[in-house]
């Protein structure tokens, strides 16, 4: 099994709020792992620590064999690790096809508005750029909106947006922080199908989510926290069947949000 992401010991302490203690896991490959538990179990705060939104308080977090604790998100990201975010973050004003192309450049070390207001030196890496973010629209499903403005969007191509803004940074690894969050069934599967053919294109990814029937229909492996502390690992069978996480979800604890 080759692991893609490696966390040892990590922990996140707000004053005397241990968000997250201590908690080890491993995530392979070319699969889509489930990190889920309820409210205030340290879901986004270990997704911010992954990302570098986050120092840790301690632990380590290996990328690719490379401690990535302490480095900025830019860099993290021109590493090759992207995330989305349980608020959508899209330049509303901007269209479709601008926001994923201010993506990519950004990957580029450029300022987001450059590539809007100013050429490139090299028309063949604008060229280039420009042909790679509608590639990025045809494969989740929005090609069709590429002129339209990002706030006139639909809720779910929104979503499909933010998505396509992180894949516009060539990922190899995707944070997703409850990306159906607020979606009608139709809207969900929508998500559930374009994260399905990320899968097969190769892209690792690491699911936030509350929606339990999404989470088993698409995981390969779950981790669940509860209360900054990792309670149950394992496929979407074995989680099911634990009484540990269905204690968790059933007490008093449960609910949306999280920590």
């Amino acid at each position: 099994m080759t692991h893609i992401l490696k966390i040892n010991n990590l922990s996140k302490h707000f004053g005397g709020l241990k968000a997250v203690s201590g908690i080890s896991f491993g995530i392979e490959e070319c699969k889509i792992s489930g990190l889920i538990g309820p409210n205030g179990s340290g879901k986004t705060t270990t997704l911010n620590m992954i990302s570098g939104l986050l120092t840790p308080t301690a632990g380590e977090i290996y990328f690719k064999d490379t401690n990535i604790v302490g480095k900025k998100m830019a860099e993290i990201n021109r590493m090759g690790i992207a995330r989305t975010f349980q608020q959508i973050r899209l330049f509303p004003e901007l269209t479709c096809f601008q926001n994923v192309l201010a993506a990519r450049h950004t990957r580029e070390g450029e300022a987001w508005w450059h590539p809007i207001v100013m050429p490139k030196k090299s028309e063949a890496e604008a060229k280039k750029s420009r042909q790679k973010s509608l590639e990025i629209l045809d494969f989740v499903g929005i090609y069709e909106h590429r002129n339209t403005q990002a706030k006139n969007l639909s809720y779910g191509n929104q979503r499909k947006l933010e998505i396509a803004r992180a894949l516009a940074t060539e990922p190899k690894l995707l944070l997703l922080d409850e990306p159906v969050a607020g979606m009608n069934p139709t809207e969900s599967e929508g998500i559930v199908s374009l994260l399905k053919k990320l899968r097969a294109d190769g892209l690792t990814a690491i699911l936030v989510e509350h929606t339990m029937n999404v989470v088993m229909n698409i995981c390969d492996d779950i981790v669940v926290l509860d209360m900054g502390q990792i309670i149950a690992e394992g496929k979407p069978a074995e989680i099911l069947a634990n009484q540990r996480v269905i204690d968790a979800y059933l007490g008093k604890r449960g609910g949306k949000g999280d920590a």
